[in-house]
């Protein structure tokens, strides 16, 4: 049997950091209306659903320190500072609907075809996805998952490709005839790509970047990584004696280099394709130099005041492998040189940089 159907687990929501409307998690779309299926299960809406809310509160919290930081250092201790503000709970309700219409996803009951008995003899027995050892109560949710997902499978006959992060799934899958796993969600949906001449492109396209070939292709997403990682605002982190603020973060882009098979080509993975409109993910490590000022303060016990020390600037590494997506658009079979790139996003960014111990200049 084919794959009929690509589920996803909570676990790749949270690594695509819930952006539902972008990125990978926005591809998903391209199964609407179409013979494969995106399915997702009832626990997993449910426990996204819960992990946007959580988000948004996170949201409002940095915001909210935000906004005290611009009425203190900004706006003079201004009170009238104020965002308008929707409920968590509304928030992620709209958002998961919008995209399980968008993506056209059928939702599979927890309920389905699920055994109670069967579900407390794999649990009592250590079966998959139960584990023998650890907290084999949290893997439930898990377990129902797997089973009411299996039993759709085996209602409608197909094989559901399942992309998670989640060893109890994978442990499940090497004992079911109709799920398997893979951990990377970009080359998991390219496996619904059917269209030969897509992977005949890709190779062309492939072989290409990693020649020299196709130079200009390399250096017009190059120029769109570097500009991405110039906009980019980390949190700082660092060790001192003394109390820090950092401020005017800036990133500098320093190099990109794609990840490359075993004979040295860029591994490109199809996302999307029409006649001449292709959408592709490569994964790249790229090189930046991070760079802050902070300012060191010390607190006066008497006055309860906080003394400024004087202002640290410092710089450090920022190394990190991320994915890219990008558009060519074009004839296939034409020049390269004739090809557009549009597009071009840079799917996640580390959440903080380390700038190691900071003490004033002396």
């Amino acid at each position: 049997m084919e794959y009929g159907a690509i589920t996803v687990d909570t676990s790749i929501f949270d690594q695509k950091g819930l952006l539902l409307e972008s990125g990978l998690l926005n591809a998903l779309v391209q199964f609407n209306n179409k013979p494969a299926k995106l399915v997702l299960s009832e626990i997993v809406i449910r426990e996204v659903n819960a992990h946007l809310v959580k988000k948004v509160n996170d949201v409002y919290a940095q915001l909210d320190k935000s906004l005290n930081n611009a009425k203190k250092h900004i706006f003079g201790n201004v009170q009238d500072i104020s965002v308008d503000r929707v409920d968590g709970k509304v928030v992620a309700k709209e958002r998961l609907e919008s995209y399980v219409n968008n993506t056209g996803a059928v939702v599979i009951s927890a309920s389905n075809g699920v055994d109670l008995n069967h579900l407390i003899k794999l649990y009592f027995n250590n079966e998959p996805p139960f584990a023998e050892a650890g907290k084999k109560k949290s893997e439930f949710p898990d377990a129902i998952a797997l089973l009411s997902l299996e039993s759709w499978a085996i209602e409608n006959k197909t094989r559901i490709l399942a992309v998670t992060t989640d060893k109890d799934w994978a442990y499940f899958a090497e004992n079911s005839d109709y799920i398997d796993v893979l951990e990377d969600l970009a080359q998991a949906i390219s496996k619904f790509e059917p269209n030969e001449k897509t992977f005949d492109f890709t190779k062309r396209l492939s072989l290409a970047m990693s020649s020299g070939e196709a130079q200009d292709i390399v250096e017009l997403i190059t120029d769109r990584v570097s500009a991405a990682v110039s906009e980019q605002y980390l949190y700082a982190e660092a060790e001192s004696a003394f109390y820090w603020d950092s401020h005017d973060f800036q990133a500098e882009f320093e190099d990109i280099e794609f990840i490359t098979d075993d004979e040295g080509s860029i591994l490109l993975n199809p996302i999307q394709s029409q006649e001449s409109h292709v959408v592709f993910e490569v994964k790249a490590n790229i090189a930046a130099t991070a760079m802050s000022s902070f300012t060191l303060s010390v607190h006066d016990s008497i006055d309860g005041d906080s003394v400024k020390l004087g202002e640290v600037f410092s710089e450090s590494a920022l190394n990190f492998e991320t994915g890219i997506l990008f558009t060519i658009n074009g004839s296939w079979d034409g020049e390269l040189s004739d090809l557009d790139v549009d597009d071009v996003e840079v799917l996640s960014f580390p959440k903080s940089v380390d700038f190691g111990y900071l003490e004033p200049d002396v």
